[in-house]
């Protein structure tokens, strides 16, 4: 009898100890699964991380590759492209005007108060123009201190109020040189305005260039109406750069 219930303690007890070496299986089982999941959520967490830092830094190549880095204005490629694609006016009474500029005696600025007094010149005249576009128009930098406006839709009767409003405003933003003195500068313009596409750029440039070479000839701080306006090139002209 003694014997008998030895026996069955000792059953007892042996299965007393494998339901504890279960529990210690599962209880192990349970924590590596709890450290596997940490594992796996900490994984996804670096992964979307990762993901939207890419991201984010091909957004912002995206937008570089768009916009001049100093003046924030359209690039080169990218203003050339935009204005490639202006369809023809719809209304009959407006017109797409190109407006071309370049900074009078830029290199006078750079020269005597340094290039950093360019660099601002260039973003505090590039922020003067943005304010006197609509949401339509653009202004991109073509290199240097050659800039070109594009100005959709403008209704016919208000053309060259807008030209002359924008080579004003230039005229009248101030910036200041390193050295605190209170600067101003000037712009020769020409412009083009007309109901069609402007997907020949290259035809239309040439037209602008040439009569902003006009304005320069004439003095400088002046506005060629490039359609208009009667242009007398010297053989010289032929040399400047084209985009």
């Amino acid at each position: 009898m003694a014997f008998d219930s030895a026996r069955e303690e000792l059953r007892l007890l042996s299965k007393h100890n494998e339901l504890v070496g279960k529990y210690q299986r599962i209880e192990s089982e349970n924590e590596t699964l709890k450290q596997t999941n940490k594992l796996y959520f900490l994984f996804f967490a670096i992964s979307i991380g990762i993901a939207v830092l890419l991201n984010g830094l091909r957004l912002r190549e995206h937008r570089l590759a768009k916009h001049d880095v100093l003046t924030n204005t359209l690039s080169r490629a990218s203003c050339i492209r935009k204005v490639k694609s202006t369809p023809e006016c719809e209304d009959e009474n407006s017109r797409n005007v190109l407006l071309l500029f370049d900074l009078d005696d830029f290199k006078s600025i750079n020269d005597e108060y340094g290039h950093p007094t360019g660099d601002r010149a260039l973003i505090e005249i590039s922020k003067s123009v943005k304010t006197l576009l609509k949401s339509r128009d653009r202004i991109g930098r073509l290199g240097g201190e050659e800039f070109i406006v594009l100005l959709k839709e403008c209704e016919e009767l208000d053309i060259f109020d807008r030209v002359k409003a924008i080579h004003n405003r230039i005229a009248d933003t101030r910036f200041t040189s390193e050295s605190g003195v209170s600067l101003k500068i000037t712009a020769s313009m020409s412009y083009l305005s007309t109901p069609s596409s402007l997907h020949d750029f290259d035809a239309l440039y040439s037209i602008l260039d040439q009569a902003l070479y006009q304005a320069k000839e004439n003095g400088k701080n002046c506005i060629i109406d490039a359609y208009n306006e009667p242009i007398y090139l010297d053989p010289t002209a032929y040399a400047s750069t084209q985009p």
